[in-house]
């Protein structure tokens, strides 16, 4: 099975007079070494996320297919009925994430979906 690795850093925002935690994601890497090279310079000094309030997580997210061209990848994302994010592995090929992406849309009630190209690194 083939895996990438994305990287996010979560932080808190104060909004409205409330805190609240954000969770950004910094990049979709091919290997843990890179996720883990990237978290260290976006949390180094004079960096938005060197605060010690930061939480890094790198989590392991599918990919189906073999990345032969170029750096992209593919994602789609929406919620069902009962607003659950759902999330799909990453797809090497655009017209095979295409594929899956319709159809679980067409068997999953939902409110919003999107698919999303990812440059890796």
């Amino acid at each position: 099975m083939n895996i990438l690795y994305d990287l996010y850093i979560s932080i808190t925002e104060e909004e409205c007079g409330k805190e609240y935690w954000t969770e950004h994601l910094i990049g979709t890497f091919k290997t843990k070494e890179e996720a883990i090279t990237a978290m260290k310079e976006a949390m180094s000094e004079g960096r938005p996320f060197s605060i010690p309030e930061c939480e890094p997580r790198i989590h392991e997210v599918e990919l189906i297919g073999e990345i032969m061209d170029g750096n992209s990848v593919y994602r789609f994302l929406g919620y069902n009925q009962e607003g659950e994010m759902i999330e799909s592995p990453y797809y090497a090929e655009k017209d095979t994430a295409i594929q899956a992406f319709l159809m679980k849309k067409k068997n999953t009630p939902k409110q919003g979906w999107c698919l999303n190209t990812y440059k890796l690194g």
